[in-house]
């Protein structure tokens, strides 16, 4: 009998051991609230449904944004594989991320691990600063998912909400990116998510 559920028979289903791969700019303790929190709780479910899962962040995207000392690391206990890509360069790589849609100084590393992890899903989560659109290209044969936390892929400043004033009901993007105080983004004058 399923627990709950008066009457209902016992499935039993033979699941197979999937390798999953997330790619996300935050990830704990290097993160800001909802989106990596969320991150980590799937993460960590599907570890313990006898999964892999392997995370990929950009630890230089969160120091350059939240300056101060550095997070300490956990001991990784939950089971997830955690990849921290880190540049001697330090802000510059996720400004030339931002700038160009693409990851620039982890190009190498995320063709590596993506394309040679033999990984049967990534699931692309917050990518704005850790590899931007470009990286959606990125993986070989894996299915692919992207979940947005937030409004991004559509509004460079993530919120849809005009130069801090209103509702957006049209695209003045350079303009509301300046009152942002954000650089605008030279890969939005593109066609590169399409």
């Amino acid at each position: 009998m399923l627990p709950g559920v008066p009457g209902a028979a016992q499935a039993s289903v033979a699941v197979s051991t999937l390798r999953f791969c997330f790619v996300t700019t935050f990830y704990p303790p290097y993160h800001f609230g909802g989106d990596a929190i969320a991150v980590q709780r799937l993460a960590r479910a599907l570890v313990k449904r006898g999964h892999h899962v392997t995370v990929v962040h950009d630890v230089d995207a969160y120091l350059a944004l939240r300056g101060g000392p550095e997070p300490v690391p956990d001991d990784g206990a939950d089971g997830v594989e955690v990849i921290r890509l880190r540049s001697i360069a330090g802000i510059l790589s996720p400004l030339l991320t931002q700038q160009i849609g693409g990851p620039t100084l982890h190009r190498n590393r995320y063709h590596e691990i993506l394309d040679d992890g033999g990984y049967d899903v990534i699931n692309f989560h917050n990518a704005s600063l850790a590899a931007g659109p470009k990286i959606y290209s990125y993986g070989g044969s894996a299915a692919k998912i992207v979940t947005a936390h937030d409004h991004w892929l559509v509004c460079p400043t993530h919120v849809l909400w005009r130069h801090k004033r209103e509702p957006c009901p049209s695209r003045q993007c350079f303009r509301c990116q300046l009152t942002y105080r954000r650089p605008p983004q030279l890969w939005r004058m593109t066609g590169l998510l399409d």
